[in-house]
């Protein structure tokens, strides 16, 4: 494991409380990945519809408030280096979707980077094993492993052959993310110069 400067990590912290204490992502950034909307689509809408979806998405916000998020995630990746996302996310006891989005936001803002793998259930499961023998994550207790098969004696086992062929042809997108620390100190680089630059001015 890459051994990170303190210093660093402190940065990080800092940055995150300075510029990212409210929601994440904010209320006017576009998520690329949900696509445009059709403007004919937008231009049928009566306006009694149009005000419902309105007052849906004003309660679903308000339901879901990201504030803080920003600085929550930021500060659990300084301890992590590649984690899985939905792992993450059931980390931090918050919903998967909320932290992907998030992530999305703060890749764009330079400070994550993000990696897309489809892995087998099989891989998946070799790779956890050999994280839990070098220590980064907790291996699954003996007892929980021996009493699955008590609490279910009555179901039949399952078929080794078909459980192989299932991990091999069933796959699925993982995504990973960590903090890119080489960016995050040339984005407060460029932070700093616009700040500068923006005092030089009104003086």
């Amino acid at each position: 494991m890459i051994s990170v400067s303190p210093a660093y990590k402190q940065l990080v912290i800092l940055l995150a409380h300075m510029f990212y204490s409210g929601q994440c992502p904010p209320t006017w950034w576009i998520d690329a990945s949900e696509g445009p909307k059709k403007e004919t689509q937008v231009e049928e809408m009566l306006e009694d519809k149009r005000a419902a979806q309105l007052a849906r998405e004003a309660k679903r916000k308000a339901q879901a408030d990201t504030t803080g998020l920003g600085i929550i995630i930021l500060t659990a990746l300084t301890e992590r280096q590649w984690v899985e996302e939905d792992e993450f996310a059931r980390s931090l006891n918050l919903p998967p979707k909320m932290v992907r989005k998030a992530t999305r936001y703060l890749e764009e803002e330079q400070l994550l980077m993000r990696e897309h793998r489809k892995e087998t259930k099989r891989a998946r499961r070799e790779e956890r094993n050999l994280q839990a023998a070098a220590g980064l994550r907790d291996a699954k207790p003996a007892s929980a492993a021996a009493a699955a098969p008590a609490a279910g004696s009555s179901t039949q086992p399952a078929d080794p052959a078909e459980e192989e062929d299932e991990a091999i042809n069933v796959g699925h997108v993982i995504s990973y993310c960590a903090l890119d620390y080489p960016r995050i100190v040339d984005s407060v680089r460029w932070r700093l110069h616009t700040i500068r630059q923006n005092l030089s001015v009104s003086e």
